[in-house]
Order: structure tokens, then C-alpha cells, then sequence
């Protein structure tokens, strides 16, 4: 717990009446006019954090906050050429259901303090009419040195539309309110790699381009599709993306400035020893300024020391004392994983992920059963008897419906890869060390120590990681930023995050929240250790065990008995429960939001002139097509109903290997299995070459489908149910997998669509 300095109550009483006066006593009595020149400062916060918001509805409600070192007057906001008006609320601000026009609308937002400072921002949020983008561009990398030239892939997926003008998709370079510079290059779906694309025809349309900049700056990106309608050629325009080009740092220069952080914060721990923590923070940033490299040193709200070093890096010391949750101690270092060559056509790209929801299910019910158990501190806090998160692995492996899979990160393994892979995820609970830095952003640390050879320079660069320190230990401490840049598209998932200050704001919680996760717990202010674990071990018997939503299993106002106090806090949706039913098995999710896949498996909008059987998702598995020789498979745990009747699925199988290895050897297939709660697995259905040869109709769709050898064939879209009640009222894992045999030259895949349980 931090040290606090007491003062007695007639001190605040009278400091706060020259406050409000205005003024200050001069040496000689006289009065001495206190000058405010500190701007406030503004965010948006919802329903983006980011430059840019793509709607799919005619109207739009946006929310932020606005913070000063006094009060603000007043915000106030217009949109792109009106007049300004005042937002609902100052602090905590938002205007609601404010119509859009076609094309982009551009938000203007402005705060007041009481000495009429200022500072505003923007917002571009875009409606197409014709057009529909299925999320936003992907771009990979998102950031490069500068001299260096880089390859980037780019790629989106867009609803099929027939008005689409032939050669009417371009990659275009805009500026930050998205009007465009210049066009960049065309986006394909023709299935060729060396434009990035894997399947012909798909609706997700890629090319690669080459940069090489001689300044860092941003560059600005976005998708421009036309359409010809009514009145003539229509534009619609996908989200703006940003790529950083950054100045490489020397790792001597990078090495110099961890040892005088590293420096620092044994400075700090040895004033500590003599004197109060808010006296030794100071006495810190006084020997900061002294050094090499720091521009600026100061001392955030919750104590901890910030740093502005050279190159717009910046650094933390963390001041906070065991007991708390917003230091930390022993942090091993994480290792790589190898990627696999392009020039084998491994895999295919990740299906769909962050594409729009369109579906009809329960927008209460959590879509995803895998669980994220994140704990960098596992060894440190197991010391000081904190080991919830054993207790919250223990409910989830007891529970039979639903049946969670777990990843327990722990410690080294808690590792900024896995914070770039959230989505997968419906629930995530974080157990580390945290705080607020000094732009009012709540932040939390990773399991990861800072090195040269596992740093990723760019997200230090452009701030969403920096270094924080605490006896002598750097580790990586994550922004909101890096969590907004990596993660698209939650399956309604439930955020529990343990840290200190987790909940001071809604810096953190809205970057899950705007991408789909439901709900999001966090503390206000730094909590005791035992606090939170009070609170972890009140609330998930409740959600788990007792199938309570999380309104019902959140008791409001509890407070550990810190000053000030950290209350438990709620973001989001109060309805959010979990539940083993089977979801998403029409894919209008958009992703494979619930589904667990293993080698070729994504959601598609189209293959050629084939659509989804109903709405406008499909899944696909297939023996590899395009970057992929390694068959797919789909499975999901579920909790079968009671009153169970048929499993009902539509199918439609297209292969190469038709005509010419019927009765042959080279037989791909498609089966689908059921694994029961012993561990047994029945397939229920398998069909092969030759069986679909012999019982269902044919019809080639080349050219217009291809694969990479062409001469496809496919059977159109067919049906299969099969009686559950042996299965009703148990556990199971349905999969569904497409077969290589012979040789994985001539592929296969195998649509699917409206897979439900009766």
C-alpha cells in the first residue's frame, strides 16, 4: 500500500478557499493571481478508439470522456460543416442517434476548462448505402523502418454485390479525414498468390504492396469500392487504417535507456528506505531529469513515475508495495515461433476474423467456450496466498456444461503473443500488476521482460507498449492501443481483469467492449491483493456454477479498505451469461466465433456463383486450398438439450478429383463425428469420392471456381440429419473434417451452412 501523508482537515478547508478564490498569498500577504494553462484533455472512447468507424446503421451514438487539472465547462461537438452544439454531459460526454449521411461524416468534438483552454478531437465515421465492407482492412505489417523496403498485404472482405464495376476495387492513400491522395493499386479475388489471394472468387479481395519511406511519418490507408447504380457510379469506403513508419533505434541506444530506468528505480528504492514513497518518487524524478536521453519526468495520479526518454519513447517505474496489485517481481522471458513459407501454400487465412455480425443469435449469450487464465505474477502472488485464478481453473474444469478448454498462461508464458490473440477467447481472466499512466490510459503488465532481441520496437515507438520497472526488473507494460491494434471481434466474451485501476476508466474496458465482448470487470483504484481475490472467488461460482448472468452475480459498492478505496466495477452488458448450446453454426456471426479449427477452416460470404445456403456466411474446410496443404477441420463443445431431437446440417462438396480418380485410390472425404464425454468417438457420416460419385449429381463449375488444378465438380447443396437422443441431456464435441487421401495435390473442400440441433 502506498504511503499517505495526513494533513489536518482545517488545511483542506483553507487551501480550498484560495482555490476558489482563484489567487495565492505572495510573500509580502498580498494576492497573486493563479493563471490556469493547462489545457483538458479528450477522447472518444466508444463506439471506436481509433480514427475511424465503418456503421452499417443510418444512425450513430458516440461517447467519450474529458479530464482537466480544475473542471471542465462544457463540450461540445458538431458534425462535418454544422453548427456547434453542446454534448450530453462534460466529463463523461455522448450524443446520441445522430443521423449519418452517405458517404463519410466527420465528428468534431471540443472540450472547455473554466480558463476557456481547449482541446479537441475527431472522428470519421462512414455509412455506405451499396456497399457492404465486412469489417475492416486487414494490413500486415501495420508498421516499418524507415529506408526499409516492406511488403505489406492487404485485405478485405466485401458482401458479394453484383453492381461492383469490373477493376473497382482499389487500395488508396488518404489523410487523416479520409479525403484520398492517390490510388495505390487494385485488390484482387482471382486467387493468385502473388497478389496475397488464396481462393478465387471468395469476396475477400488482397494485393500486396511494396513502401519504402524516407521519413517517419503515417501513412493512411483505405479501401475504395465502386458500384454502378441508379443514378451512375457510386464510391463507398472502408475504415481508415494507420501504417507507422518509425526512425530504427540502435539497441546500444535502446540498452541505455532500460539501465537508466533500471537506475532510477533503484534510486527510488533506496530514498524509499529513508522516506515516504511520495517523497522518494519525487526525489526520482528530480535524479531523472539529470540523465541522458529523459526529456521530461513526472508522477502519475496513482504515485508511479513516468518518463518521456528521446526518440517519443517512454518508460514507468512502478512505486507500489507488496499487498497491492500494481507492481511486480520475477518475470522470465518468452521464446519465438516460426512461421511457415508462403512458397508451400500452407494455410489459408484466418476465416473471416473481425468480419461484421449479422447473426440472429442471443447477442447475451458468450459464443465461445475457450477461457484465457492470464497470469504474468503466478509464482509472486501464488506467495501471498492469492491463487484465485487455481480456484476460478478448478470451477472450470469441474464444469460439464458448459465444457470449457483452458489456457492457463503463467508467468514467462504470459507473453505479448498471447495478448495479440484475444478473440479466440470467451472469457478472459487477467491477474497482474497495473496502473494508469500519465495520459490517463489504464494499463496492465505482460509476463514479459524487456530485451532487444524480443522487441518490438514499432508498438514501443509508436506507444502502445513501454517498459516499467520495479526492483530492477523491466517487463512490458501494455496500452489500451496494443489490445485495439491486435484484436477484432470478440465472441461476446467476459473480461475479468484483477490489476490496480483496471476500472479507473474506461480507457481499457471500451477497446474490449467496441469489439464485442459483452462485459468487463475492473477495480476503480489500487486494490488489495485479497480484495480481489474476494471478488474473483464471489463472482465466478455465481457465473459458472450457478449459471447467473453478470448482473446477477455482480453485487454493486464492495470496496476493499484502501485510501481511497477500490471499488469492484461493471462495464458493459448485465446480461451476459454462458451456456454449452451450440452456437453459430450458421456462421452469421461472420467468424468462427465458437468453433475450434484446426487446418484449413474459414467463413465465406461466396465462392464464385455458389452462396450461402441461408443468410450470408458460410463455413468452408477443405484439404488446402490456396496457402494450405494441411486438411480442416471444425469442432465445438456442446452441451446437448434434454429434448434433443436431430443434428441438421446442409453440406455441399466440390472437388478436383472428379472426374478422372473416380475408383481410383485418391479418395478425399468428408465426415463428421461425435466424441461423447468418455472420450468415444462415433462418425455418424462419411462420404468419399467414390460414394459421392455414385449417389449425388454432379455439376462442374469451372472455370469460374478454381482451385489450384482445376476441373472442379460439386454436388450443390444437400442435407443430412441424424437422430441425437442417444446424445440428449450429455456433453459432446461435434466435428466436422475434410480428408486427404492419396496425395494433397488435388484438393477438395466442403461448404457448410445451418448446422442446428432440434
Amino acid at each position: 500500500m502506498k504511503k499517505v501523508l495526513m494533513m489536518a482537515p482545517g488545511f483542506f478547508l483553507v487551501l480550498g478557499l484560495f482555490f476558489l478564490a482563484g489567487c495565492k498569498k505572495d510573500k509580502d500577504g498580498g494576492d497573486e493571481h493563479v493563471t490556469d494553462n493547462e489545457p483538458p484533455a479528450i477522447s472518444i472512447l466508444s463506439p471506436t478508439t481509433n480514427i475511424s468507424y465503418l456503421s452499417t446503421e443510418e444512425t450513430i451514438t458516440i461517447s467519450g470522456i474529458a479530464t482537466d487539472n480544475s473542471s471542465i465547462s462544457k463540450v461540445e461537438w458538431k458534425m462535418n460543416q454544422g453548427s456547434f452544439a453542446a454534448t450530453t454531459g462534460t466529463s463523461d460526454w455522448e450524443v446520441t442517434d445522430v443521423q449519418l449521411e452517405n458517404g463519410d461524416n466527420v465528428f468534431t468534438f471540443v472540450a472547455y476548462d473554466g480558463a476557456n483552454n481547449t482541446d479537441s478531437t475527431s472522428l470519421v465515421v462512414t455509412y455506405n448505402e451499396y456497399i457492404s465492407f465486412l469489417g475492416s482492412p486487414v494490413i500486415d505489417p501495420s508498421g516499418f523502418f524507415i529506408n526499409t523496403s516492406t511488403q505489406v498485404n492487404i485485405r478485405i472482405s466485401i458482401l458479394k454485390n453484383d453492381n461492383i464495376v469490373a477493376n473497382g476495387i482499389k487500395l488508396i492513400e488518404v489523410d487523416k479525414k479520409g479525403n484520398e491522395i492517390q490510388e495505390l493499386c487494385e485488390l484482387f479475388d482471382d486467387g493468385d498468390l502473388a497478389h496475397g489471394d488464396d481462393i478465387q472468387s471468395d469476396g475477400v479481395y488482397s494485393n500486396i504492396q511494396t513502401f519504402m519511406e524516407a521519413t517517419s511519418s503515417n501513412i493512411y490507408l483505405r479501401v475504395k469500392a465502386t458500384s454502378m447504380e441508379t443514378g451512375g457510379n457510386v464510391d463507398a469506403f472502408s475504415e481508415i487504417c494507420t501504417i507507422y513508419i518509425v526512425d530504427e533505434i540502435p539497441q546500444a541506444v535502446v540498452d541505455d535507456i532500460v539501465a537508466i530506468q533500471e537506475e532510477a528505480d533503484d534510486k527510488f528504492q533506496e530514498y524509499s528506505a529513508t522516506m515516504s514513497n511520495t517523497e522518494a518518487a519525487n526525489q526520482t524524478v528530480e535524479y531523472l531529469k539529470e540523465q541522458d536521453y529523459v526529456v521530461d519526468a513526472t508522477i502519475t495520479e496513482s504515485g508511479d513515475i513516468w518518463i518521456v526518454f528521446e526518440y517519443g519513447l517512454t518508460g514507468m517505474i512502478i512505486t507500489s508495495e507488496e499487498g497491492t496489485e500494481g507492481g511486480f517481481f520475477d518475470v522470465p522471458v518468452r521464446g519465438t515461433k516460426a512461421r511457415i513459407p508462403v512458397s508451400k501454400q500452407t494455410r489459408g487465412k484466418t476465416a473471416g476474423s473481425g468480419l461484421k455480425s449479422a447473426s440472429a443469435t442471443d447477442p447475451n449469450q458468450v459464443m465461445d467456450n475457450d477461457v484465457l487464465l492470464y497470469a504474468p505474477n503466478y509464482t509472486q502472488f501464488h506467495g501471498w496466498g492469492t491463487e484465485f485464478l487455481d480456484n476460478v481453473n478448478d470451477i472450470l474444469e469441474d464444469s460439464d456444461c458448459p465444457n470449457f478448454d483452458i489456457t492457463y498462461a503463467k508467468n514467462e508464458a504470459a507473453n505479448l503473443e498471447v495478448l495479440r490473440n484475444l478473440t479466440q477467447y470467451g472469457l478472459i481472466v487477467i491477474h497482474t500488476h497495473g496502473g494508469v499512466d500519465k495520459n490517463k490510459n489504464v494499463i496492465f503488465l505482460s509476463g514479459q521482460e524487456v530485451d532487444y532481441t524480443s522487441l518490438d520496437i514499432i508498438d514501443w515507438l509508436v506507444g502502445r507498449i513501454f517498459p516499467a520497472t520495479h526492483l530492477g526488473k523491466s517487463i512490458w507494460a501494455i496500452r489500451p492501443s496494443y489490445i485495439d491494434a491486435y484484436n477484432n471481434g470478440y465472441p461476446h466474451t467476459i473480461v475479468y481483469n484483477g490489476s490496480c485501476e483496471s476500472g479507473h476508466n474506461r480507457t481499457l474496458a471500451n477497446v474490449f467492449l467496441n469489439k464485442g465482448a459483452n462485459t468487463y470487470f475492473g477495480f476503480s483504484e489500487t486494490v488489495k491483493s485479497v480484495f480481489d481475490r474476494d471478488m474473483a472467488n464471489q463472482l465466478f461460482p455465481e457465473l459458472i456454477t450457478n449459471n447467473k448472468t453478470t448482473g446477477e452475480a455482480f453485487v454493486p459498492n464492495q470496496h476493499d479498505s484502501n485510501i481511497p478505496p477500490a471499488y469492484f466495477v461493471m462495464f458493459g452488458n448485465s446480461e451476459t451469461y454462458f451456456s454449452g448450446q451450440l452456437t453459430n453454426g450458421d456462421f452469421e456471426e461472420g467468424n468462427l466465433t465458437g468453433w475450434t479449427t484446426e487446418g484449413d477452416g474459414r467463413v465465406i460470404t461466396q465462392l464464385g456463383f455458389i452462396i450461402p445456403n441461408a443468410g450470408s456466411y458460410m463455413g468452408i474446410i477443405s484439404t488446402g486450398l490456396g496457402y494450405t496443404t494441411q486438411t480442416g477441420s471444425l469442432s465445438q463443445n456442446i452441451c446437448v438439450p434434454e429434448d434433443a431431437s436431430n443434428l441438421i446440417v446442409s453440406w455441399n462438396f466440390l472437388s478436383e478429383e472428379f472426374l478422372e480418380w473416380v475408383g481410383s485410390s485418391f479418395q478425399d472425404y468428408f465426415e463428421i463425428a461425435i466424441v461423447d464425454s468418455s472420450g468415444t468417438e462415433n462418425v455418424i457420416f462419411r462420404k468419399a469420392i467414390d460414394d459421392i460419385y455414385n449417389e449425388y449429381s454432379l455439376t462442374e463449375v469451372s472455370p469460374e471456381i478454381v482451385f489450384d488444378q482445376g476441373g472442379v465438380y460439386y454436388t450443390g447443396w444437400l442435407f443430412f440429419s441424424y437422430n441425437m437422443w442417444e446424445y440428449a441431456g450429455t456433453s459432446i464435441t461435434l466435428i466436422f473434417r475434410a480428408g486427404d487421401v492419396g496425395d494433397s495435390i488435388y484438393d477438395t473442400a466442403i461448404l457448410l451452412d445451418e448446422i442446428e440441433i432440434n
